[in-house]
């Protein structure tokens, strides 16, 4: 049925009534929708000329059909891609793994008593990016590791691969369950056990398939896991006096969004599908920093400190989480975790011959010295300005100024440090807050230190766990919202991965080696926005 629009006189429509006043008013009363118009005018609601607009009723059903609808089959699509990113990169882990193979030379050196640091000497005397390179790894780290990873050694190296990427999986699952504590709304054992311990048994046999290993080691493996969902579901089946609850009910629902909003960007990650793939132990630490966090919001200071200082006896340079808790004023955390880490690690030298100490002290040094920051997976800022202005392996300086790299090091760093000392709030109120501000340490630690690798940058996942679920749940602005997004997908880009050994001349691949480094920028700036719609809080403790 053909219709002219009405005309526009002053504001007041007129003339014969749409299709869509029909069907609203089917008394034919044009009069009153006039007289409707006209009062809209008169209450200063600007009303077309053209046609009238929908009601309210059919705007809302319209969005709620999107959200209902659209909205979450597009995120269950993304879901699954991540998921299936994330499964793709354990089912080829084990064609890499250098790292891993690393750690089990190191622990049966242990195990038989030979020098543990022989492999790092080498890098050292060696000093080459080619050799660095052609080599499968080298132990360089405190010997704590080492000593934790000897009952290991009674399995071959093939199965102790797969025990160890299990580990690395478990140690994924549990950051995801602590990431979701952190922001409010861990999900219950009943609520993810069902899906999770059938996924967990499958996954040896998955593996077994991949590399022709299916033996009845892999399949006792397996078995465990699936006797476990067994005895979850009598456990379940016994405790019948209990009312038993829908399995999706509002607080299950809200669980599993918040779960999922969390997964998204995690799984999809490029660092830590690189940490897989070399069997990195970054993932286990990233699980102790954040259970550092979760016992400090919890009000449990010591156990905070013992979490992180366990986490610097492996990695001394997570140490810099350290700011976060002086800047709280946490004396307890920070003393638990000086004990901790320094007993844990320099404890286990005693153990080892004479001289231990020393040359993984060398060791040490070479990594944060002349020749190693250069190399194109230091992602931090000093890395990229040694790159620009003293050149690396595979970098000719676009001007040769050392001085000038350590000058604008030292500023970008202070810089990045009073502004974090500015946008940290002193007091330790222990709420939302508090966790953006320990997700922006993690940004200023990897964008100040002398050393960010590229497998390094696993410790991003939390803060880009932190944005997805704040742009989900706000509060924030649709700018904060874009901006986070923008930050989640960066990182999600299979692109970046092996991004900065690319670049035809000297100026693209010195920009091209930024690439991890553009991205934190970009995180860290997502943080800004959200610290900048909450609030510190009003009270909080000042101290112990």
């Amino acid at each position: 049925m053909g219709m002219r629009p009405a005309r526009d006189t002053g504001g007041v429509r007129t003339g014969r009534m749409s299709e869509w006043e029909r069907r609203v008013r089917p008394d034919g009363a044009a009069g009153a929708i006039s007289g409707m118009s006209a009062g809209a005018v008169g209450e200063g609601r600007p009303v077309g000329a053209g046609w009238a607009a929908p009601p309210p009723a059919l705007t809302r059903r319209a969005r709620g059909a999107v959200r209902a609808g659209v909205v979450p089959l597009l995120l269950a699509v993304a879901l699954g891609w991540a998921a299936f990113r994330f499964l793709d990169a354990i089912l080829h882990a084990l064609d890499v793994f250098a790292d891993y193979h690393a750690y089990y030379r190191a622990a049966t050196t242990l195990r038989a008593g030979g020098d543990l640091y022989a492999e790092g000497r080498t890098l050292l005397e060696r000093d080459s990016y080619d050799f660095w390179l052609g080599t499968a790894g080298q132990y360089v780290y405190p010997p704590l590791l080492a000593f934790l990873l000897v009952p290991l050694t009674a399995l071959d190296s093939g199965k102790g691969g797969t025990v160890w990427l299990l580990v690395l999986v478990a140690a994924t699952a549990a950051f995801l369950w602590t990431a979701t504590a952190v922001l409010g709304r861990p999900p219950r054992p009943a609520t993810v056990a069902p899906a999770l311990l059938p996924a967990l048994g499958l996954l040896p046999l998955l593996l077994g398939v991949r590399y022709d290993l299916v033996d009845p080691f892999l399949f006792r493996l397996a078995l465990l896991f699936f006797l476990a969902h067994a005895a979850f579901a009598l456990a379940r089946a016994v405790a019948r006096h209990r009312p038993p609850r829908p399995p999706l009910d509002p607080r299950s629902r809200a669980e599993l969004a918040t779960l999922a909003a969390a997964a998204l960007p995690v799984l999809a990650a490029v660092p830590l599908l690189l940490g897989l793939r070399y069997g990195q132990i970054d993932v286990a630490l990233l699980l102790l920093t954040t259970l550092a966090l979760l016992a400090y919001l919890r009000g449990r200071d010591a156990l905070a400190g013992v979490a992180l200082g366990l986490a610097v006896a492996v990695k001394p340079g997570l140490a810099l989480y350290a700011l976060f808790f002086l800047r709280k004023r946490r004396w307890t955390t920070l003393g638990a975790a000086a004990l901790t880490g320094l007993t844990l690690g320099l404890g286990p030298f005693l153990l080892l011959r004479d001289g231990a100490f020393a040359d993984w002290y060398a060791i040490a040094r070479y990594f944060t010295g002349d020749s190693y920051p250069t190399y194109p997976s230091n992602q931090s800022l000093h890395g990229f300005l040694q790159r620009a202005f003293v050149g690396g392996p595979r970098h000719a300086p676009i001007l040769d100024a050392p001085h000038l790299a350590a000058a604008l090091w030292l500023a970008g760093a202070g810089a990045a440090l009073a502004g974090w000392c500015r946008l940290v709030s002193g007091r330790a109120a222990r709420g939302p807050r508090d966790t953006v501000e320990y997700a922006l340490t993690a940004v200023l630690m990897l964008f100040a230190a002398p050393l960010s690798e590229d497998v390094h940058y696993v410790a991003l996942l939390l803060p880009l766990a932190v944005l997805a679920v704040r742009a989900v749940r706000g509060p924030a602005s649709l700018g904060s919202v874009a901006l986070a997004a923008a930050a989640c997908l960066y990182f999600a880009q299979p692109w970046l991965d092996f991004a900065y050994n690319r670049g035809a001349t000297d100026l693209r691949r010195l920009l091209a080696s930024g690439a991890f480094l553009y991205g934190l920028l970009l995180v860290g700036a997502a943080l800004v926005a959200l610290l900048r719609v909450q609030r510190p809080a009003a009270g909080g403790a000042a101290g112990d």
